[in-house]
């Protein structure tokens, strides 16, 4: 599971797997999940909305008390853009 270290409701780093070792704590890695939302280290939740086709083009990030949720942002491709991939996957030969 990824983690997110936040505070004052703003991200500081992550979402990346937990340090080892932080603020001189050893095995911080290994702490309950209440320990670390106790020292603002909270589950990043990753929500996946893009169905196949769509261009995904980034993300939000929400903070709660007890966790971090990432929602996927994607559209549908224009007309353009799927003609583009049609091009691209079948070239014209001459």
């Amino acid at each position: 599971m990824r983690y997110c270290y936040v505070k004052d409701d703003k991200i500081l780093d992550g979402p990346i797997l937990l340090p080892k070792t932080w603020n001189n704590i050893s095995n911080f890695n290994l702490l309950d999940e209440q320990s670390l939302i106790a020292y603002g280290w909270l589950p990043h939740i990753f929500i996946e909305t893009a169905t196949e086709g769509q261009i995904i083009e980034g993300s939000t990030f929400e903070v709660f008390s007890d966790k971090v949720v990432e929602t996927q942002i994607s559209r549908d491709p224009t007309d353009e853009e799927i003609q583009q991939r049609i091009e691209f996957l079948h070239p014209v030969v001459s």
